[in-house]
């Protein structure tokens, strides 16, 4: 698994901002959307003009490709450092499971999602046995309340 972050490039990538993280986001298994106040603000348009632009653009990114593919992707993964922190998490993101890396064994969660491996081993389920159904006796009660009246048979079933 190789992790790919704006900040490795130096200066200006050769086909601009733009198209270097359209080829990143089209190559990506996962997209760690780490989610923090003043991105936050800044995606939902809450900051001072010309500040955020990149939060922006990936923000419209990843709107798009989530409703391109009808909401049913797994790509773009919300992270957060406190649990308090997940009102930060863009609205077209909260559906999707997000992680609060705030202690080791949240972090080794994340990590088994982004290797497929599931939190729990499943364990070997066995055959069902196959349970005998109870018998049940009948009960006969001759009714015969006066005369005039026919003889009737009445059967019921005690549990």
């Amino acid at each position: 698994m190789q992790t790919v972050l704006d900040q490795y490039v130096n200066g200006t990538p050769e086909k601009g901002w733009s198209c270097w993280m359209l080829d990143k986001l089209d190559k990506a298994t996962y997209v760690l959307v780490i989610c923090a106040e003043i991105d936050y603000r800044r995606f939902r348009g809450h900051e001072e003009p010309g500040k955020g632009k990149g939060v922006d653009w990936e923000g419209l990114l990843i709107t798009q490709e989530i409703d391109d593919q009808r909401s049913k992707t797994t790509k773009f993964v919300p992270v957060v450092f406190a649990s308090d922190h997940q009102l930060f998490i863009t609205e077209p993101l909260r559906s999707a499971t997000s992680y609060s890396l705030n202690s080791e064994e949240n972090y080794q969660v994340l990590f088994d999602f982004l290797i497929g491996r599931a939190g729990v081993e499943p364990g070997i389920v066995g055959v069902s046995g196959v349970k005998s159904r109870r018998k049940l006796k009948s009960l006969h009660i001759d009714s015969s309340a006066s005369e005039g009246i026919q003889k009737e048979k009445f059967r019921f079933y005690v549990l």
